[in-house]
């Protein structure tokens, strides 16, 4: 196939829909979602598509008490099997979240995969948290923005699990509620950042909303509109991202405290750095990051925050209570480390200045046109031989570090050989490989003191 998309839809509560004749690029679907429609349209159009249905965990207190009229197959489909949400609900109220949300996820598979059978890539569900009461006695409490935090981890899984990177994402607004749209659009923009980083060229990003539905009406047709239409080319770089956990409410508890020092130290060394490698832009010092951590690593943070944030999920009066917040900006930041690193390794990128130059085509191009031409012409005059290496200097030059794309002479040697290989010194004089355990700190350092930071 000539593409590789990524459909994101967000899901509220299948138990209300009615069924509807969905119509699309000349096509129709009679179903309760429009999800099966967007599914075949991509594969029609040549994309393997893939879709992550993003649903709340809210479902778990959905009404099930009166039997299925005919009109609502998502209704039956779960009112079948209410007795295991019954029994997944108590779960959730006995505390025993992650049980109850795993549970909820293999309900809702068996629905989107019915309804998403024309997706060739398959069909994925993320139980994401709600806020506020849905009618069924549980309130969910929290910080709302957790939901973009745990969506957007979801969709870097897809965006970054091998092979192709899409280079299509779509957005299906139908059926989401509440704040639900607007963090699937800011998840879709971060993802298509995410594939840049991972290979794709440019990430088309399409995004659908149904018409709405008549009241009262039965089957209607409902055209499925295309309300936003973009070519993304450029990553987006966080804003200042602070720290990846808070606890809110009363003193946190010690296992708490440790993981948060244990990631704030995680975020400062070794992600915040990476990411300042992009801003600047510094592409050697983005090789020798990248070199002293494997990519799964920054996954790997993230994936422990969201296990942290269940493990403290609390019922108390009939409301789950979620203390912890992991703050979206700076799980952006750790993702986009995890994508550039991942890109440096897999490329087998290095510090020649071949090596270099691919880096540069490969990811800074994608930041931005400047510095991929501020890149080019410092690499052209280490190529040309015009770069002229000089004494280690006190300190190194913010604005010198900038305009030389972090070359600054005196803190780079040129080794000569076969190939042309750029190397940053060391305190003692010493040229450091980007191999050396010590390497990696050395260079943190050296962007620590030009106030390199981001």
């Amino acid at each position: 196939m000539g593409c590789r998309a990524l459909l994101l839809a967000t899901w509220g509560n299948p138990a209300q829909w009615n069924t509807a004749r969905y119509e699309l690029g000349g096509e129709s679907d009679e179903s309760f979602t429009s999800l099966g429609i967007l599914c075949r349209h991509l594969s029609k159009s040549g994309c393997e598509a893939r879709a992550l249905v993003l649903v709340l965990e809210s479902l778990l207190d959905a009404k099930l008490d009166k039997e299925p009229d005919g009109k609502r197959p998502g209704y039956a489909y779960l009112y079948e099997r209410r007795e295991e949400l019954a029994r997944l609900r108590g779960l959730l109220l006995e505390g025993r979240y992650g049980e109850a949300v795993e549970g909820l996820r293999s309900v809702v598979e068996g629905l989107a995969k019915s309804a998403g059978a024309g997706c060739s890539g398959g069909v994925a569900v993320e139980v994401l948290p709600a806020i506020g009461s849905f009618g069924g006695g549980v309130r969910f409490a929290g910080d709302v923005r957790n939901f973009h935090s745990f969506a957007l981890l979801a969709a870097a899984r897809e965006v970054l699990r091998g092979g192709p990177a899409p280079s299509k994402i779509v957005v299906d607004l139908t059926h989401g509620v509440n704040f639900m749209p607007t963090y699937a659009y800011e998840v879709a923009r971060e993802a298509a950042s995410l594939s840049l980083l991972a290979g794709s060229r440019s990430v088309e990003m399409e995004v659908y909303n149904s018409d709405p539905y008549p009241p009262g009406s039965e089957k209607p047709s409902l055209s499925l509109n295309l309300v936003r239409r973009e070519e993304v080319r450029e990553i987006r770089l966080p804003s200042e991202a602070g720290s990846l956990v808070e606890w809110r409410g009363g003193r946190p508890p010690s296992r708490f405290e440790e993981f948060r020092a244990r990631a704030s130290r995680f975020m400062g060394e070794k992600v915040y750095p990476v990411v300042a490698s992009l801003y600047y832009p510094l592409p050697l010092a983005l090789v020798y990051l990248a070199s002293a951590q494997s990519w799964e690593e920054y996954l790997g943070v993230v994936e422990e925050a969201r296990s942290l944030w269940a493990s403290y999920t609390r019922v108390s009066g009939g409301t789950v209570e979620r203390p912890v917040y992991v703050n979206p900006q700076a799980v952006y930041a750790a993702l986009l480390a995890a994508a550039a690193c991942k890109a440096v390794r897999e490329e087998g990128l290095s510090n020649d200045v071949e090596s270099l130059e691919k880096l540069n085509e490969r990811v800074y191009r994608r930041v931005s046109e400047v510095h991929y031409a501020l890149i080019a012409q410092e690499l052209s005059q280490v190529e040309a031989g015009r770069f002229e290496e000089a004494a280690y200097p006190r300190k190194p030059d913010k604005r010198i570090m900038i305009a030389h794309a972090g070359l600054q002479k005196g803190f780079v040697r040129v080794e000569r050989g076969e190939k042309k290989l750029l190397l940053y010194v060391g305190a003692d004089g010493k040229p450091l490989k980007p191999e050396d355990p010590s390497a990696a700190e050395s260079v943190r350092s050296l962007l620590a003191k030009a106030g390199l930071k981001h």
